[in-house]
């Protein structure tokens, strides 16, 4: 089942998140403000009583034609069953209704899964070789990291 986002589920994920991307520690990219003020676009997807998947997106202030994915996670038991595909497609949604144009989101150039993830559901790098291979916006996100920006087209 997908649900919004709430504020109460901040403890429970927070607690998990580094587990869930592999013990890297990414804690510090999941604020609380994300769970008060982004629930409206934000989802959890919950099995057997439990949250085993969210995703946390908003519709950009800025851009009115972008919604933005900040950040994703699974269960890692949870994996290749869908669950984030089905959160995506609930954000995605979220922006059509919306008439958002583009979502974009990025990703770090060493994550080869969230590369084909992305690619899969039709992202496309804002970036790319002559063979497709997507390529990295060097400090994007301050000096040293950078990442490769992802954007999947809404129009028809």
């Amino acid at each position: 089942m997908i649900r919004k986002l709430s504020a109460d589920d901040y403890e429970y994920v927070i607690a998990r998140v580094n587990e869930w991307w592999g013990g890297r520690n990414v804690v510090d990219m999941l604020p609380r403000l994300f769970f008060d003020h982004f629930c409206n676009t934000s989802f959890v997807f919950v099995s057997d009583g439990r949250v085993v998947g969210f995703v946390v997106g908003f519709l950009s202030d800025a851009h009115v034609d972008v919604a933005y994915i900040h950040f994703t996670g699974v269960d890692p038991e949870y994996r290749k069953s869908g669950v984030a595909s089905s959160l995506y497609k609930e954000f995605i949604e979220v922006a059509r209704i919306n008439n958002r144009k583009y979502v974009k989101c990025v990703t770090s150039p060493s994550n080869s899964h969230s590369l084909a993830y992305h690619q899969k559901m039709g992202f496309v790098p804002s970036k790319q070789d002559d063979n497709s291979i997507p390529l990295e916006i060097d400090d994007y996100d301050g000096e040293g990291n950078h990442r490769v920006l992802l954007t999947l087209s809404l129009i028809e």
